[in-house]
C-alpha cells in the first residue's frame, strides 16, 4: 500500500472515486502474488491498442485537445490539460481517468469506453512506468511483392521458400542487381534522435553461397553513393568492385548472419529511397529480414529466429493459430462477431406442427421454413400472425414488390374472380415471368453499385456507352441469372471470356466488367498532374464498394488504421485492393464476335469501294453537269450514313500478367506508401497471399479469384447479404437492419437461423433469386395485412418480429412510373441510351460545368443537359439519365439516393415538399391531365347534368388509380367536389365549347385526378 500518500495526497487532485477503481485495478493486477506484476508487452498489446482507439483523433493528422499519442515524447509533452501520464503514477495519469470514465468532463474514447480489460492493460502498463519501445518497420521479410519493387537491376532475383531465416520467406540474387534508388513509399528520414516516424538503424540477415563477396547498397534522398564514397555500402567479404564501401566483415558469411548497422552514424540526416542488395562474383547471395527502427531496443522486439517446421506451417486462422495477425492485433478479441459464423442449418418447430411429418429440408418448401422460423419468435412472446391481407391489397404489394408497377384495374378483377386453389402462385409466376420483374430488381441492384450516367467531380461529363451495363442488369434478372454467376462476371468478366465474344453470353460478361466503371472519374486530374491521386481514390472506392455490395463490410474504415469495430485490418483493405491493382479501364470494349466483326469489314469495305467509285464519276463530269454531281453527292452520304461499326462498351481488362505493386498508405494518405501487400482475402480467415492462377497469358487471373472466392460457399456472408437484401425488398427491413454492414456497428440479426436457412436453401437451388422471391412472397409471413393490434404494439412495436406486415411509400422511381402507368402515358421502352427529361432552367445555370457547355466552352465533353421532348422521356425511371451533379427534381424531392457511395436501403421520408411536389410539380399535372382526358374520353362525359354520369366518372377513375370502387361516401364527396371545382373554374371559361365538354367541366375534373393522384392510398403499398 505503499501508493496510499501519493495518491492521496492534496496536490494531486484526483477524485475519491478514482482512487477507489485504481485500487481495484491494483488488486487485479497483484492477483498473481507479485508487488506489481508482469507490464503487458508495448509492442504486442499497448501499440496496437493505442493505434485501434487512439491514433486517429491524436496522431500526426489530426490532435484534438493538442495532445498527440503517435510516440512517447509527445505523450510525456502532453495535451492541452498535460501529460497524459506520469510514469509509475497512477493517480497523476490523465489517460487513466480519462479511459476508466470516472470523471464526466472527461471521458475517452468518448463514444465506445473500453473494455474492463482494456483498462487494466494501460493501469498496469503505467504503474509499471509506461515503458514505450518503437516498433522496427519491415522492409523485407515474409511479404513477396517486395521483389516486384527491384525492377530496374540487371541481374535475377528469386523468392527462397526454404532455408529462410525468418518465417517462411527469403529472397536469393546474382549480380549485378543495382536496383531501385527510389522504390515507391520510401522516405524514411534517418535522425541521431529519431522522433515519430524517424529512424536510425537497419537490421537485416544474410548470407553468400560461393566465393566472394556480399553487399548491400543504400540510397539516400533519391541518388547512390558516389563511387569514392563508403557511406551507404556495406560490404562482407573482400571487395572487388572497384566502389568504396564500409566492410562489416572479412568473409562472407556462408550460414545465415545478422548485421546492423547505424545508418545515422554513417550518412547523417538524409531519407533513405532504395537498396541494392547484390554480390560480386560466383553464385548467389541471399538476404531476409530487412529492418529499419529508431533504436536497438525496437530492432530486439522484432521477433527474429531460424526457420524451423512450426515456422514454416502456414498460419491459420484467427480462432484457431495465436499467431494470426488479427488475434495478436486485438488480443484475442472482436472474434464472436455473428456473421463470422459458418452457416448453420436449423428447422424450428411450433405446436402447429411438432407432429408433421415434414422434418427435412428436402421435403419442408423453403415459405414453411418461413412461417415456422417466424412463428417460433411471435410465440415466444404471445403473438401470432396477422390475418391474411384482402386479395386487392395483396395484389398491389405483390405487383409493386416484383415489378415496381400498379396492376391494372382488369389484372385485379382477374385475380378477384379467380377462386382456383393455386390462383395466387399462378400470379406470382406470371410477374416473376415479367419484362418489368428485371427493370424493378434492376433499379434496387443500381442502388448498391452506385450506378450514374456521367463521371461526377468538377466537369460530370456525359458516359454515352454505360447504358449497357444498366440493361445487362436487367437481362440478368429476367433470365434469373445464377447470382454466383452475376457476382463473377462483374468483378471479372472479361476473365471468363476465352478471346473475343463468341455468344451472347460472353458479350453480357465482357459488359458487366462496367461495374468496375462506376465509380466516380475526374477528368481534371490529369491536367493537374493528380493522376496517382485519382488512381488512389478509384481503387478505395472500388474495394470499399465491392465489400459492401457482395459482402456487406465496411472496409472503407481499414483504409486508414485497423477497424475501430470489426476483426479487420487495415492490411485487409489494401490486400482486397491488390486484386484490382492491374485493372485498366477500356472505353471501346469490342461487343462484336469474330464472325459478326468480320461481316462489318466487309460490308464497310464494300461501301468504301462504291463511294470511291462514284467519287471517280464525279471527277469525269463536267462542270454543267451540276444537277448529277449533285444526285451523286448525296449518294455518297447515304453510303456513308450505312456504314457499321461494332458495338461497343465501358468495362476493364488487365493491364497484363504482372500487376505493380499493392502499397499500405499511412493514415490512408496516397502521399505515404508503406509496405507493399499481396492480394489476399480477410486475414481473420487467411492471413496468407490466395493463390492466383492466371486464366490466360495477358491476365493475372487476381479478380477471377477474388470473385470466386466471394462466392464459395466457405464464405459467410455472400449469400447472407443477398438474400438479406431481397427480404428487405419485401418487408422494407430487413432480417439485418444494416443491408451493408454485418459487422458490431451494424445491425444484429432479427431472426439469425432464418437468415442461415434462406441463404443456404439460395445456394442450394442454384442461387436462383427469382426461386428466393417466389418462396417469400407466398410465405404466409408476407402475405399477413399491415393492421396492427394493441398486443402488437406492446410486444413488437417495431415490428422486428413480423407479426404484421409494413405499410411503406413507393420509392421515387416506382411513384413516377406509377403516375405514367395510371395516366397511360408510360411508353413500352425497355433498353438503350438514357432519356433526357426537361429540368427547370435555373437549375442548368446553377451548374457551372452544365453552364459551360450552355455557353459552348465545354469543347465537346458533353458536360450540358440534352433534355428531350416530355413526350420521349415518358419511360420507367430507370431509363432516366443519372446525373450526379443534377439528380432529376421530382424523384430527388422522394429520397433518391446519392449515386457516390453504395445504397443500402432507401429513405424513406415524409415532408412537405413530397405533397406540393405531387399536386403541382409539371410532371404531376402532365399526368392528371392525361388521366383526365381519358376519363373523359373513356366515360363519354358531356355534361355534370346528371348525378350518374358523374358517378360514372369518379368511378372509373378510382378504379384506374386505385384500382377499386369508389365507396358510397367518396362517391358524393368527389361528386362534390367537381361541381364545386366546376363553378369556380366557370369564372376562366364562361363560354362552353359546342358539341363537347366545356373547359371549367375538364378542368374539374383535371383537378379530381391531380387530388387522386396524392391520395396515401396510391403513393404507399399496404
Amino acid at each position: 500500500m505503499h501508493h496510499w500518500p501519493r495518491i492521496l495526497a492534496p496536490s494531486h487532485f484526483a477524485p475519491l472515486v478514482l482512487v477507489l477503481y485504481l485500487l481495484v485495478a491494483e488488486t487485479m493486477i497483484r492477483a498473481d502474488g507479485s508487488e506489481e506484476g508482469p507490464a503487458p508487452s508495448f509492442t504486442e498489446v499497448i501499440l496496437p491498442l493505442l493505434r485501434a482507439q487512439c491514433i486517429s483523433c491524436h496522431g500526426p493528422d489530426v490532435q484534438e485537445g493538442g495532445l498527440r499519442l503517435d510516440s512517447f515524447d509527445d505523450a510525456l509533452k502532453g495535451g492541452d490539460r498535460g501529460s497524459v501520464f506520469a510514469s509509475g503514477d497512477m493517480a497523476n495519469s490523465l489517460m487513466i481517468q480519462a479511459v476508466s470514465f470516472v470523471d464526466p468532463d472527461l471521458q475517452m474514447p468518448p463514444k465506445n469506453k473500453l473494455s474492463d480489460d482494456e483498462i487494466s492493460l494501460l493501469t498496469q502498463w503505467v504503474l509499471s512506468g509506461a515503458e514505450w519501445t518503437e516498433p522496427a518497420t519491415v522492409l523485407f521479410d515474409e511479404n513477396a511483392s517486395f521483389l516486384q519493387l527491384l525492377t530496374s537491376g540487371n541481374g535475377n532475383i528469386r523468392i527462397l521458400k526454404a532455408d529462410a531465416y525468418s518465417g517462411n520467406l527469403a529472397f536469393g540474387i546474382t549480380p549485378l542487381q543495382r536496383d531501385a534508388v527510389n522504390i515507391p513509399g520510401w522516405d524514411y528520414p534517418i535522425r541521431e534522435t529519431p522522433g515519430p516516424g524517424e529512424y536510425r538503424y537497419l537490421r537485416m540477415a544474410w548470407k553468400k553461397q560461393g566465393a566472394g563477396s556480399i553487399m548491400l547498397e543504400l540510397a539516400a534522398n533519391g541518388r547512390w553513393p558516389e563511387a569514392a564514397t563508403s557511406a551507404g555500402r556495406y560490404v562482407a567479404g573482400p571487395n572487388t568492385t572497384g566502389w568504396s564501401a564500409i566492410s562489416v566483415a572479412e568473409a562472407a558469411p556462408t550460414e545465415w548472419t545478422v548485421v546492423t548497422l547505424d545508418l545515422w552514424n554513417d550518412l547523417g540526416d538524409v531519407a533513405l529511397t532504395g537498396l541494392a542488395p547484390t554480390c560480386d562474383a560466383g553464385d548467389e547471395a541471399f538476404f531476409d529480414a530487412i529492418l529499419l527502427a529508431p533504436s536497438l531496443a525496437s530492432l530486439d522486439t522484432y521477433e527474429i529466429s531460424a526457420a524451423n517446421p512450426t515456422l514454416l506451417d502456414p498460419i491459420g486462422d484467427a480462432f484457431t493459430d495465436l499467431r494470426n495477425p488479427v488475434r495478436k492485433a486485438f488480443r484475442g478479441e472482436r472474434l464472436d462477431l455473428w456473421s463470422l459464423r459458418p452457416l448453420q442449418p436449423s428447422v424450428p418447430r411450433t405446436q402447429d406442427n411438432l407432429s408433421s411429418a415434414k422434418t427435412t429440408l428436402e421435403v419442408q418448401p423453403l415459405s414453411e421454413i418461413i412461417d415456422a422460423h417466424v412463428d417460433s419468435r411471435l410465440q415466444a412472446v404471445g403473438l401470432t400472425h396477422s390475418p391474411e391481407a384482402d386479395k386487392r391489397t395483396l395484389l398491389r404489394r405483390l405487383y409493386y414488390d416484383l415489378t415496381g408497377l400498379p396492376p391494372t384495374e382488369q389484372e385485379v378483377q382477374q385475380f378477384l374472380a379467380d377462386q382456383s386453389e393455386h390462383a395466387y402462385e399462378k400470379r406470382v409466376d406470371a410477374l416473376l415471368a415479367s419484362k418489368h420483374y428485371g427493370e424493378r430488381q434492376a433499379r434496387l441492384w443500381l442502388d448498391v453499385v452506385r450506378y450514374a450516367d456521367t463521371h461526377g467531380y468538377e466537369r460530370d461529363e456525359f458516359r454515352p456507352l454505360m447504358w449497357r451495363y444498366r440493361d445487362y442488369v436487367v437481362r440478368a434478372f429476367n433470365d434469373d441469372k445464377p447470382y454466383d454467376r452475376f457476382v463473377c462476371e462483374q468483378l471479372a468478366g472479361d476473365e471468363l471470356v476465352e478471346s473475343s465474344p463468341r455468344s451472347s453470353e460472353d458479350q453480357d460478361a465482357l459488359i458487366a466488367t462496367g461495374f468496375l466503371r462506376l465509380g466516380q472519374w475526374d477528368s481534371t486530374a490529369a491536367i493537374f498532374q493528380e493522376e496517382e491521386r485519382l488512381r488512389a481514390e478509384m481503387l478505395a472506392d472500388l474495394t470499399n464498394t465491392t465489400a459492401s455490395a457482395f459482402l456487406g463490410l465496411t472496409m472503407s474504415c481499414c483504409q486508414c488504421h485497423d477497424h475501430k469495430f470489426d476483426p479487420f485490418l487495415q492490411a485487409d483493405h489494401y490486400r482486397l485492393r491488390a486484386f484490382f491493382a492491374n485493372t485498366q479501364p477500356k472505353d471501346d470494349l469490342i461487343l462484336s464476335t469474330p464472325e459478326e466483326h468480320h461481316e462489318i469489314e466487309m460490308h464497310n469495305a464494300m461501301l468504301d469501294s462504291d463511294q470511291l467509285k462514284i467519287k471517280d464519276e464525279i471527277e469525269s463530269l463536267s462542270e454543267s453537269d451540276s444537277t448529277h454531281k449533285a444526285q451523286l453527292t448525296e449518294k455518297i452520304a447515304q453510303l456513308h450514313a450505312a456504314r457499321r461499326s461494332p458495338e461497343l462498351a465501358y468495362g476493364a481488362i488487365d493491364a497484363g500478367p504482372h500487376a505493380p505493386a499493392t502499397l499500405i498508405f499511412y493514415q490512408g494518405d496516397f502521399h505515404s506508401p508503406r509496405e507493399p501487400v499481396e492480394p489476399g482475402f480477410l486475414s481473420v480467415f487467411d492471413p496468407s497471399g490466395s493463390e492466383v492462377s492466371a486464366p490466360r497469358n495477358n491476365t493475372t487471373g487476381r479478380r477471377l479469384a477474388l470473385a470466386q472466392w466471394i462466392v464459395s460457399a466457405d464464405n459467410p456472408w455472400t449469400s447472407r447479404v443477398i438474400v438479406n437484401r431481397i427480404w428487405q425488398q419485401h418487408f422494407g427491413t430487413g432480417i439485418v437492419s444494416t443491408a451493408n454492414d454485418f459487422g458490431f456497428s451494424g445491425g444484429r440479426p432479427s431472426h439469425p437461423e432464418l437468415l442461415d436457412e434462406l441463404a443456404l436453401q439460395f445456394m442450394a437451388s442454384g442461387w436462383s433469386i427469382k426461386q428466393l422471391h417466389r418462396q417469400i412472397v407466398i410465405s404466409q409471413t408476407y402475405r399477413q395485412s399491415s393492421q396492427e393490434t394493441q398486443a402488437g404494439l406492446l410486444h413488437d412495436p417495431e415490428n422486428r418480429l413480423l407479426h404484421r406486415q409494413t405499410v411503406r411509400r413507393l420509392d421515387a422511381e416506382s411513384l413516377r412510373d406509377s403516375l405514367l402507368s395510371v395516366s397511360g402515358l408510360l411508353l413500352p421502352y425497355q433498353c438503350g441510351p438514357p432519356r433526357w427529361p426537361e429540368v427547370p432552367e435555373e437549375l442548368l445555370y446553377a451548374q457551372p460545368a452544365i453552364l459551360e457547355a450552355i455557353e459552348g466552352k465545354d469543347e465537346g465533353r458533353q458536360q450540358g443537359w440534352y433534355a428531350q421532348a416530355a413526350e420521349l422521356t415518358d419511360v420507367r425511371s430507370l431509363f432516366l439519365i443519372r446525373k450526379r451533379c443534377l439528380p432529376i427534381p421530382f424523384l430527388q424531392v422522394f429520397d433518391l439516393p446519392d449515386t457516390t457511395v453504395s445504397c443500402a436501403r432507401r429513405d424513406a421520408t415524409v415532408v412537405a415538399p413530397q405533397s406540393l411536389t405531387l399536386l403541382n410539380s409539371p410532371e404531376s399535372i402532365r399526368c392528371a391531365v392525361a388521366l383526365a382526358d381519358s376519363v373523359i374520353l373513356q366515360t363519354q362525359l358531356q355534361s355534370f347534368d346528371s348525378e350518374s354520369h358523374l358517378d360514372k366518372v369518379i368511378t372509373f377513375t378510382f378504379q384506374t388509380v386505385l384500382q377499386r370502387a369508389a365507396t358510397e361516401s367518396e362517391l358524393t364527396l368527389a361528386s362534390d367536389f367537381l361541381k364545386r371545382h366546376r363553378a369556380h373554374h366557370a369564372e376562366t371559361y364562361p363560354n362552353p365549347i359546342a358539341s363537347a365538354l366545356d373547359q371549367a367541366s375538364r378542368q374539374a375534373v383535371i383537378d379530381l385526378c391531380r387530388a387522386m393522384l396524392n391520395l396515401n392510398e396510391f403513393t404507399y403499398i399496404d
